[in-house]
């Protein structure tokens, strides 16, 4: 009772006496009691004044912890009044502070939830983080992974057209070698009807030698003959030759150009290549061409030749 008393906003000792009067005679002509007088004169009432009802709070509506609190005492209704706003206000505040408490409790809460996302949004921030930069790591592999590829790949590209350039160059050394057997073959050939040629003209030599008159002379046009066909049958034959070898060599111009349409991204070395047998070709055409004119230059000697034997003979 004694710390509820401290709590209250006025000393109730100092109003109000608590001990039970003795009964006992007195001078005093009033019955009221002196705390009760002080009170009377600190409030500014007058001595003479009518005391109060001190039962009237506890019949008339109020809070009922403070009537319970104060039961059995005697407190004048002014005071009780007074106290009883104060004791109001008081629980108003306390039941403020205790919602502001309750309110700052699940601001905490609310706050310690926040402050547990947050960590967890960091640890995933964190993680994602680490995620990335392995990403990132495994990206920069894979760019040197497909640099190293792109530079192989270069590299083959290189091999495999130095490889063309070689099989090419190797099937021009052979084409080479094909057609240097057929000249051989061809000088041979040359050399035998030479040599039949030679012989064939030693033997007319002989003859004319043991001949004389009309049968030397019949003898030099039949020499002569035979010598302007040989020449005429060997330029015929070369011209044969060099127009199966063109043949031979535009067979072999189409193939090339067919393997060029059929190799699209080699089609620079196929140009050069193309050019090369295009020149090649020339070279050949002129080539058959000389022989052409030369078996004509030929053709023109010989018929010069047989109109001089008809002159010689018609001057015999």
């Amino acid at each position: 009772m004694a710390g509820q008393d401290r709590d209250l906003p006025y000393r109730r000792r100092d109003l109000i006496d608590t001990r039970r009067p003795k009964r006992r005679r007195s001078r005093s002509a009033s019955p009221t009691p002196v705390p009760v007088k002080m009170a009377r004169a600190f409030h500014g009432e007058s001595a003479t004044r009518k005391p109060p009802d001190y039962a009237l709070h506890r019949h008339s509506p109020g809070d009922a912890e403070l009537r319970r609190l104060v039961d059995g005492h005697r407190i004048p209704n002014s005071i009780f009044d007074r106290l009883e706003a104060r004791w109001i206000e008081l629980k108003d505040e306390a039941s403020r502070n205790a919602r502001e408490a309750s309110k700052s409790a699940a601001r905490g809460l609310e706050i310690g939830k926040r402050c547990n996302q947050i960590h967890d949004l960091k640890a995933e921030i964190d993680k994602k983080a680490g995620v990335i930069r392995t990403l990132q790591e495994r990206i920069g592999e894979a760019g040197k992974l497909r640099e190293e590829k792109s530079d192989l790949e270069e590299f083959i590209e290189t091999q495999s057209q130095l490889i063309d350039i070689g099989t090419s160059a190797l099937r021009d050394q052979r084409m080479k070698v094909g057609r240097l057997e057929g000249e051989v073959r061809e000088l041979r050939s040359k050399n035998s009807e030479l040599e039949t040629e030679v012989g064939s003209l030693q033997d007319i030599v002989d003859q004319l030698g043991e001949a004389d008159g009309e049968e030397l002379v019949g003898l030099a046009l039949e020499a002569q003959a035979r010598r302007t066909l040989n020449m005429v049958q060997g330029l015929q034959r070369e011209v044969a030759e060099k127009d199966a070898r063109e043949g031979r060599r535009v067979g072999e111009v189409a193939s090339l150009e067919m393997q060029v349409l059929e190799k699209g991204r080699r089609a620079t070395a196929a140009e050069q290549k193309q050019l090369e047998q295009a020149r090649f070709i020339e070279e050949l055409k002129k080539e058959r061409n000389g022989a052409r004119t030369r078996a004509e230059e030929a053709e023109n000697i010989a018929e010069e030749e047989g109109k001089l034997i008809k002159r010689l003979l018609d001057l015999e």
